[in-house]
């Protein structure tokens, strides 16, 4: 693309302009564009390169618990930078590092088209005062931020562009669960430049087997509401309903042993694979896929569509939402079956 035509593309985001960033997490702006300036003269390593100073351009935008900024060089170049607004712990630091890890797993093993990493800082201790990585500005939006923005289409995929998005993801799905590692687990890239596995935020491991996953995730598994809670949103005479949230975890567990769970090799999985993660062009031809901060090896059990698919299952849902044939009313939810 030209120099104009990525400006043009760049004023189209839909993106904001107000930095809301939380006081608690202050970012040196200016030793950020020193730190990016100096990183990429050091990669070109050339006596007389074509830039020679950086900009941080207004457009930002907020995701989860990050904020992503984008850089301009005087050459037209332009750079992204996503920045780790709850960093500082270990979990946190665990997290950016396997992403950065993983996004160059999919590079090297994969079809699946993600951002190059130019550079990182895991922790806090580093002239910026935040994490954050540095990488390739891919010129496009999400599907969520696209053809309007969900102002216009409330984040359903635009109708016409549907089955031929799906039919890209679902390729996409393919070659993500086609790297395989014979345990359960975080990917660590080696120094030999080789892959391994590692342990998981607060589950712990590598595990060998799906069971020892599961038993993991029950031990440690906190609903998010309190039984105090839960008996505020659960109507009275429905003791067993809340009995069955608070013991799921210790079903599994007992369970997990039972029955019968599939061997490795298991796949790599994101576990945020959905539209406002995918980034695509003007006719929704996939570019990039982002976000990959909590991806990881996984049971085959855990692997579902991506999430603009999921549907609720019929048992779980209300009678009246079905017909006669058990199919949604709902239009929307029924096309989600069809495709």
């Amino acid at each position: 693309m030209t120099a104009q035509s990525i400006r043009l593309l760049v004023s189209q985001l839909s993106w904001g302009t107000i930095d809301s960033t939380p006081k608690q997490h202050p970012i040196d702006y200016p030793a950020l564009l020193d730190y990016a300036l100096n990183v990429r003269l050091s990669s070109l390593q050339v006596s007389s390169p074509p830039f020679s100073k950086c900009v941080l351009l207004p457009q930002l935008n907020f995701g989860g618990l990050h904020l992503v900024r984008l850089i301009k060089f005087d050459d037209d170049e332009i750079w992204v930078v996503r920045i780790q607004l709850n960093g500082g712990t270990q979990q946190a630091t665990q997290r950016l590092v396997g992403e950065v890890h993983v996004l160059s797993l999919v590079r090297e093993r994969t079809r699946i088209p993600v951002p190059s990493i130019f550079a990182f800082e895991s922790t806090t201790e580093n002239p910026v005062g935040v994490p954050f990585f540095l990488m390739e500005f891919v010129p496009g939006d999400t599907v969520m931020d696209s053809f309007g923005g969900y102002e216009v289409h409330r984040g359903q995929i635009p109708q016409h562009h549907k089955p031929s998005f799906v039919r890209q993801v679902a390729k996409l799905q393919v070659e993500m669960a086609s790297v395989r590692f014979p345990q359960i687990g975080t990917v660590i890239k080696q120094h030999d430049g080789s892959y391994t596995i590692g342990p998981l935020p607060i589950l712990g491991g590598p595990f060998s087997t799906a069971a020892e996953y599961f038993k993991a995730w029950a031990q440690h598994a906190k609903f998010p509401k309190s039984e105090a809670e839960l008996q505020r949103y659960i109507p009275e005479g429905l003791e067993e309903l809340k009995s069955s949230i608070l013991d799921f975890p210790s079903f599994l567990a007992a369970a997990a042993d039972q029955i019968p769970l599939l061997d490795g090799p298991f796949p790599l999985y994101h576990p945020d694979f959905r539209h406002s993660n995918i980034i695509v062009d003007a006719n929704c031809n996939v570019l990039s896929v982002i976000d990959w901060e909590n991806a990881s090896t996984v049971p085959w059990e855990i692997v579902q569509p991506p999430l603009f698919l999921s549907t609720v299952p019929a048992p779980m849902n209300l009678p009246s939402g079905y017909d006669e044939n058990c199919l949604p009313i709902d239009p929307e939810e029924r096309r989600s079956w069809q495709d």
